[in-house]
């Protein structure tokens, strides 16, 4: 049985990355785009006959205030959210968690991270991008070393602890810590393929390797786990 269907509706104000969101989406085969909306009017009358998997918004936008999205969720009851933004702030994550967004996205990030994005919040988890993670992992140290509970993702950072509780010890090989250390600094498939001089698949085939001896469901967490195990420094 293959990979179920996951049914993405986009919000986004911008045509020019609304259109290439759809065209980057379409090529990945376990995603389907369920409808498109460039303001909250459109989305609010489209809401009653679409039911996605996620709804994927462009957050910071004045075409969607934030305060309406909230409301905006019982149209979609079984919808998580994941949120788009060309900021980087502390403030707007904070807020966006506290209004029911699942996961973030910076507007620039890669394909393999969009997508690994939208795979993750269908399934329920949290989701934060390589550049916005570098600020949870941030306060999040800075809060575990003062003693204090972690104020950016409050009842989110349990997801943190969870990847390191478990005692037995893993062991990647040297090739897979390598690679990990590549996905963890930002690098697609593609690039640490052309890097390391392997094809695509081999990549991908370590990448499964790595993700299932460590009992990690995205890049997020692989990106946490690399900087709790100082494979990679949080700069």
């Amino acid at each position: 049985m293959g990979k179920k269907m996951v049914k993405l509706f986009l919000a986004e104000s911008h045509y020019l990355i609304r259109r290439g969101m759809a065209c980057i989406l379409t090529e990945e085969e376990g995603i389907q785009i369920e409808g498109q909306a460039t303001d909250l009017a459109e989305l609010e009358n489209k809401a009653q006959t679409h039911r996605p998997d996620v709804l994927m918004v462009d957050y910071t936008s004045d075409n969607f205030p934030a305060q309406d999205l909230t409301p905006l969720l019982t149209y979609f009851p079984n919808t998580y959210l994941l949120a788009i933004t060309p900021q980087q702030s502390q403030r707007i994550l904070f807020q966006g968690l506290e209004l029911g967004a699942q996961s973030f996205l910076l507007k620039d990030c890669e394909q393999d991270e969009i997508i690994d994005a939208i795979y993750a919040t269908a399934k329920g988890e949290n989701f934060f991008c390589g550049k916005i993670l570098e600020k949870v992992l941030q306060e999040y140290d800075e809060d575990k070393r003062s003693g204090h509970q972690c104020s950016l993702l409050k009842q989110n950072c349990s997801v943190l602890d969870q990847i390191y509780c478990s005692c037995d010890p893993v062991r990647l090989s040297e090739r897979e810590n390598e690679i990990l250390r590549l996905i963890a600094s930002g690098y697609t498939n593609k690039e640490i393929a052309d890097h390391l001089f392997l094809s695509n698949h081999t990549i991908i085939t370590h990448r499964k390797n790595i993700m299932k001896k460590l009992s990690i469901t995205n890049t997020a967490e692989l990106v946490i786990y690399a900087v709790k195990e100082r494979i990679v420094d949080p700069q």
